[in-house]
């Protein structure tokens, strides 16, 4: 998925959009960082550190996944910062509908690249 950028700032950057909806208000709303056989996760303030990989995004690989959720749409914004072969990637996808869990929805098993 493409990012999207809104304005620029000279002191703060670009500002990003929703995939989805193309929205500029964007909330952070989690951190996960995955090391080899550790993952650290902030949420509401709250850190913690476990060896619970299952979820992984990124088999095998290091990184990062920050997850935004829009302001207007309540759809996440998912971005992921991993290393590769001595390279670093960006990619992004859209993640739940937080609408849908209200109405009962299903969430996705895990959050991944592919």
């Amino acid at each position: 998925m493409q990012l999207q950028f809104g304005k620029h700032d000279s002191t703060l950057g670009n500002q990003l959009k929703c995939l989805t909806c193309g929205c500029d208000y964007l909330q952070h709303h989690a951190t996960e960082i995955y090391d080899t056989n550790i993952r650290v996760s902030v949420e509401d303030s709250k850190a913690s550190i476990d060896t619970d990989l299952a979820n992984k995004p990124f088999q095998n690989l290091d990184g990062l996944k920050i997850r935004l959720i829009c302001n207007v749409c309540l759809h996440e914004t998912l971005f992921f910062l991993v290393q590769f072969n001595g390279r670093t990637y960006l990619n992004s996808r859209i993640g739940r509908n937080l609408m849908g869990a209200f109405y009962g929805q299903p969430e996705p098993e895990h959050d991944s690249i592919s």
